[in-house]
């Protein structure tokens, strides 16, 4: 899924790389074939740039506030408090992930049926604070559960990257979020411990959204409105006419 900077390859004087670069970032966003993209040539216009005497904190103030700026201020508000939501929970409950599956592990064997609270709350009740071991508090057998949710988040990760190309990230997102939710709700209410996981792993697939944040972001916030960052031009032609001109790093991929 990742590429070589096509404006790399254009300094480097590997034109054809370059275009060949760019037709599969449009295949990627516009799910079309390559052959609908038009352009046949590309050419490097180099911009000169005048030394600023500005301070850092005036040039972060000035890269800075037109993101916050009519026609992205509304989006900016949206992102960043499901940035907030996104790791100010899912991150946490990710960090303690061996924790909560330690407390399962142990109360596994008992013949009482606990939700997922009451046995975390057993685990915590029954580890003294005052005693002191060189030994490691966790259960071996915690550590299996552990790499399996992760590998399950990794194929999960990957497959929803596949179905990008027939859902919209807007669905997938949507729809994930409100899957882990209904997950998250229901969670302490099975006394299973058994469905207490699976559910458990239901709610930690809602990490994979700030992936699909990150690309909200790019297209949100391209390197257009970052108005004092200079780079290379490019032009882009076909059949003698120029066809597009824009700056190369506007170009945004998925």
């Amino acid at each position: 899924f990742t590429y070589e900077s096509p404006k790399y390859l254009l300094c480097a004087g590997r034109d054809e790389d370059a275009l060949e670069v760019l037709k599969k970032i449009y295949t990627v966003n516009t799910r079309n074939p390559a052959d609908c993209y038009k352009v046949e040539s590309l050419e490097l216009e180099e911009v000169q740039v005048s030394p600023s005497n500005k301070g850092f904190f005036k040039l972060v103030l000035e890269r800075t506030l037109p993101m916050v700026r009519v026609p992205v201020r509304r989006n900016f508000h949206v992102i960043s408090g499901l940035y907030n939501v996104s790791y100010a929970i899912m991150v946490a409950f990710f960090v303690t992930t061996p924790f909560i599956l330690d407390a399962i592990m142990k109360s596994a064997g008992s013949e009482e049926r606990l939700t997922i609270c009451d046995m975390i709350r057993i685990s915590i009740n029954n580890t003294s604070i005052l005693q002191k071991s060189e030994d490691c508090p966790l259960a071996t057998g915690a550590l299996i559960p552990m790499f399996g949710i992760t590998m399950i988040l990794a194929v999960y990760n990957i497959s929803m990257s596949f179905m990008t190309y027939h859902i919209s990230r807007k669905t997938l997102f949507i729809g994930i979020q409100l899957v882990a939710g209904l997950a998250g709700l229901l969670l302490n209410t099975s006394p299973f411990w058994i469905l207490s996981s699976v559910m458990f792993t239901v709610f930690m697939t809602a990490i994979v959204n700030v992936g699909f944040l990150n690309s909200f972001s790019v297209e949100t916030f391209p390197t257009y409105y970052n108005r004092h960052q200079r780079v290379p031009d490019t032009r882009w032609w076909s059949d003698e006419r120029i066809v597009q001109h824009a700056p190369l790093n506007h170009t945004q991929q998925n």
